[in-house]
């Protein structure tokens, strides 16, 4: 019997040994992951993104094609699946169509199906119009023109009120053919827009990142991580008890 519990007691201390040994590594990498994720807004890891190729290209993530381009007397603004630049400028991110976009001497209109969108020059969003649109333009005086539900309106008092016309000369804003140039380095910047960084820790802390495998080790891991200490405390209180009684014998 006495041998049986030392055989017990050496395989639990071998088991508390070389398991931690096994799990050593994914402990350390979730205690790194966890820290950083409790400083998300101090390490602004949720507005900075990766543009590494290699994890890009572990994501499965390739570069998206143009979803509408259009010309303004300005700059180009561009819409890359949900992403939309100023030129090479990322502004903002918007889940329906770009319908058209326009330049006035003092902001950018954009306009999508359930909205106006105006931004300043700089690329700042200074308002949002909730409006259905289906066309937008802008006339040599500033005069902003939309249509909305199959109504051509207008305003030339800095979009503060919209009158009704029935003028069919309006040039509305259309899509154009976007320079080789500017579409490669656009479609090579809205890659960098895609994975923030806190993400990346995030799947990483869960195993994600390591694929469908990913989360099952991380699982086993905690499991391994709670017999470990049940199995130190044991081992703490079987050393204690020990010394108390040693102590007694003397």
């Amino acid at each position: 019997m006495k041998n049986t519990r030392k055989s017990l007691w050496r395989l639990l201390f071998k088991f508390h040994r070389y398991t931690g040994l096994c799990v050593a590594i994914i402990i350390i990498m979730l205690a790194i992951t966890g820290i950083l994720l409790n400083h998300t807004e101090n390490l602004k890891l949720d507005s900075h993104y990766v543009n590494s190729s290699a994890i890009l290209d572990w994501y499965g993530i390739k570069p998206g094609e143009m979803q509408s381009t259009y010309k303004t007397n300005k700059q180009w603004v561009i819409q890359i699946a949900e992403q939309i630049f100023l030129e090479q400028q990322p502004v903002l991110k918007k889940n329906q169509p770009l319908l058209g976009a326009v330049a006035t001497d003092s902001f950018y209109l954009l306009g999508f199906p359930n909205s106006l969108v105006l931004l300043s020059y700089e690329g700042d969003i200074i308002e949002q119009i909730q409006k259905p649109i289906s066309k937008i333009a802008i006339s040599g005086d500033q005069a902003i023109f939309i249509e909305s539900e199959k109504l051509t309106l207008f305003s030339d008092d800095g979009l503060l009120s919209w009158q009704q016309t029935q003028r069919t000369d309006i040039n509305w804003s259309k899509p154009a053919k976007l320079p080789e140039r500017i579409k490669l380095k656009v479609r090579k910047l809205s890659l960098n827009r895609i994975i923030p960084y806190e993400r990346l820790i995030l799947d990483i802390h869960s195993g994600r990142f390591f694929g469908s495998y990913g989360t099952v080790i991380i699982d086993i891991a905690g499991i391994l991580f709670i017999l470990l200490a049940f199995s130190g405390c044991w081992i703490w209180l079987r050393h204690i008890l020990r010394h108390h009684k040693h102590r007694k014998m003397q």
